[in-house]
């Protein structure tokens, strides 16, 4: 197995490879409340700590936290996905069932988007009603959870921007991680702006290649066999 040393080592290389100046550095949205900001329903945070350094070095970050931008306050109540008896999804106050919070989180997450650039890459808090990306819990009426899906942000995102490649803090726990996430995204844009070159315009928002979704969700010890798709000069 090749050591975690030597394979951020690889990493590093690619990412000088691939390094872009500030203003043509890979665009990725992040959870607000991941890059130390106050901003949870409990007012306290989730800070990557150390590894936001490396992050907001190699990526141009967008903050968002969509709960504060639909002017739900911190502290807040919490909230949390209820499908009723009819099947339908609901965004309720957990301690109050009447208080709905869906329709309005949709519209400013729209609006959000509207003020975002072309995205390359998405870090999103992992089970929260708005931004967790598959891990959020939805209940029935009596409390027992029926499944996991997407929070509002996430499920946004991947309707209006489904070339985005979107991984939650889960993925990100240690330095080679990190790396490894940011060459993909480099790879991503640069694969991206070549498909743009040879259609002869803009991008036309379709999903990523599979070999990079695959890239993205691989496990640590599938990295020494697969980084050389990361080396390929695209």
């Amino acid at each position: 197995m090749v050591p975690a040393s030597q394979l951020i080592t690889q990493l590093q290389r690619r990412l000088d490879d691939l390094r872009l100046d500030s203003d043509t550095r890979p665009s990725v949205v992040i959870s607000s409340c991941l890059l130390g900001q106050p901003v949870r329903y409990d007012g306290g945070h989730k800070s990557l700590g150390d590894l936001n350094r490396l992050l907001s070095d190699s990526l141009k970050l967008h903050s968002v936290c969509p709960e504060v931008a639909a002017n739900m306050g911190t502290p807040r109540p919490p909230i949390q996905w209820i499908e009723t008896r009819t099947g339908e999804l609901q965004l309720q106050q957990v301690d109050d069932s009447l208080r709905r919070f869906d329709h309005s989180l949709e519209r400013t997450c729209q609006q959000q988007l509207e003020h975002l650039p072309r995205l390359d890459g998405a870090v999103l808090k992992a089970r929260s009603p708005s931004c967790g990306s598959a891990t959020t819990p939805i209940f029935s009426e009596q409390g027992q959870v029926l499944r996991s899906g997407d929070g509002m942000w996430a499920a946004t995102l991947k309707e209006h921007r489904p070339d985005t490649l979107i991984i939650d803090e889960d993925q990100l726990q240690t330095l080679e991680d990190t790396y490894w996430f940011i060459v993909i995204i480099y790879t991503h844009k640069r694969m991206r702006e070549k498909q743009d070159r040879e259609k002869g315009g803009a991008g036309s928002g379709n999903k990523p290649e599979p070999d990079i979704r695959v890239l993205l969700n691989c496990s640590r010890v599938q990295r020494p066999q697969l980084i050389g798709k990361l080396l390929l000069p695209y």
